[in-house]
């Protein structure tokens, strides 16, 4: 109280609190009050996302670009993902097959994987 402080090198400040030659930048939105702003970049709170920690990430499969959970391709429901018709996964990223490979084999992001007999993009060849 009342004292100096004699700061280490490469630091300045009343307290010591800066380093010297660093500039301190502003977070825009100030992190929309989900998280903490260092230098310029939002460092966000759990279960918050997205440059500005505007966005809640409570489901796997956040997209910043798109303020979305679940890849974009399902809704988030308590924390779990419900994925829109035809795509699957715990983050809904699992890309849909040609008609779900109709039955003859399982699919492989996007691509049909056929039992053996069986071939063509959605597993009808004989």
């Amino acid at each position: 109280e009342g004292g100096v402080c004699y700061c280490d090198a490469m630091y300045n400040g009343d307290a010591c609190e800066s380093l010297e030659g660093i500039t301190s930048r502003a977070c825009p939105s100030d992190c929309s009050t989900h998280g903490a702003c260092n230098n310029g970049t939002c460092i966000c709170d759990v279960a918050w996302d997205g440059p500005e920690c505007a966005y809640p990430s409570l489901c796997p499969g956040f997209s910043g670009e798109h303020g979305s959970n679940c890849s974009g391709h399902g809704a988030c429901l308590n924390g779990t993902c419900v994925c829109d018709a035809q795509w699957g996964g715990l983050d809904c990223s699992a890309a849909p097959c040609a008609g779900d490979c109709s039955g003859h084999g399982i699919c492989a992001n996007g691509t049909c994987a056929c039992d053996a007999g069986w071939g063509g993009g959605a597993c009808l060849d004989v």
